[in-house]
């Protein structure tokens, strides 16, 4: 932390960037609001089926109408994507690999506990499954993350199974197959106090967003 108050007072100015990173930054940027105009229709249309589940169906009755004259939302169809997702959690995947030579057997066994462990037990894999079930059902789609965590494990790093809902993700929409596209966009909202946390040097630098990008990626609480 006072690393971080003796960096601030020491800032007179804008951050002095390379204009390779300049350029870079620039092009970040432009292709961010760019595919998220691409996106927004399907983002809009997840938010809304959210909506829907919760039984808070933004279309059910014409604009203005008052609460006592809304029609009741039933709980039909949370029930049934409920059940939906219990089935799916009775069927839920088990880290399994086959050896491709009978001596590597033991080898595959090894290993094999080692994925299970990482997912079952560092993930909880369960929470993150039944997570991405109801996305599935709800908004069409389901999005799974796996990433090096340098935090995770008091600091050692581990790997992460990361549950990240569609609305806060940007793709290329250039691409027919997400394999083949320029890049994919994970994108979330932060604190100032996260990146002093996390980025120290910089975060001095980072400022408010001023309602440019409010449209992207903001989380359900929100």
């Amino acid at each position: 932390m006072k690393k971080t108050k003796e960096l601030r007072q020491a800032i007179t100015g804008p951050q002095i960037l390379k204009p390779e990173e300049q350029e870079l930054r620039g092009e970040i940027y432009s292709r961010m609001e760019l595919w998220e105009q691409e996106c927004r229709e399907y983002h809009d249309k997840a938010r809304t089926m959210r909506e829907v589940f919760r039984r808070n169906d933004p279309d059910q009755d014409p604009p203005n109408t008052p609460y006592h004259e809304r029609t009741l939302q039933l709980h039909t169809l949370a029930s049934t994507v409920n059940n939906s997702i219990s089935e799916q959690m009775e069927r839920m995947p088990e880290a399994k690999l086959i050896p491709e030579t009978p001596e590597m057997q033991e080898t595959a066994d090894v290993l094999q506990d080692v994925v299970h462990y990482v997912i079952y037990n560092v993930n909880e894999f369960e929470s993150v499954h039944k997570r991405r079930m109801e996305d599935y059902f709800v908004t069409g789609t389901s999005i799974l993350q796996i990433a090096w965590d340098s935090e995770m494990n008091h600091g050692m790093g581990d790997i992460a199974l990361i549950r990240w809902p569609v609305e806060a993700f940007l793709w290329d929409p250039q691409a027919e197959d997400i394999q083949d596209a320029r890049a994919v966009m994970k994108l979330s909202w932060h604190p100032m106090s996260w990146y002093r946390d996390h980025y120290p040097d910089v975060a001095p630098y980072v400022g408010s967003d001023e309602g440019q990008h409010n449209q992207i990626a903001l989380p359900d609480a929100q």
